[in-house]
C-alpha cells in the first residue's frame, strides 16, 4: 500500500493517482474532468431518447430508470445490428 499523499504512477502524469491521509484515492483534474464529461454525455443522450419517445407519443417514460431505458435501447440496437 502507499503512503499517504504518494502517487501512484500509471504512465501520463495529467492521469496519476495519489491517496490521502485515509488511504482514499484521490483522482486528477483530468480524471475528475473525464468522469463528468461522461456523465454530460449520458444525460444528454437519455434526454434526446426521451425527447424522441415523448414526439412519437410515448409519454409514460418518467416512470422508468434511466438505466432500464438505455439498456432497453442498447439491446434493441445490438438485436438490430446482429440482422
Amino acid at each position: 500500500m502507499k503512503n499517504p499523499g504518494e502517487y501512484v504512477d500509471i504512465g501520463d502524469p495529467a492521469l496519476q493517482v495519489r491517496t490521502d491521509e485515509d488511504g482514499n484515492t484521490v483522482a486528477s483534474a483530468t480524471i475528475q474532468a473525464v468522469v463528468l464529461w461522461k456523465e454530460d454525455i449520458k444525460n444528454y443522450i437519455m434526454d434526446e431518447v426521451i425527447k424522441m419517445c415523448k414526439e412519437h407519443g410515448i409519454t409514460d417514460l418518467y416512470v422508468l430508470n434511466r438505466d432500464f431505458i438505455l439498456s432497453a435501447v442498447k439491446e434493441k440496437m445490438e438485436r438490430e445490428a446482429q440482422l
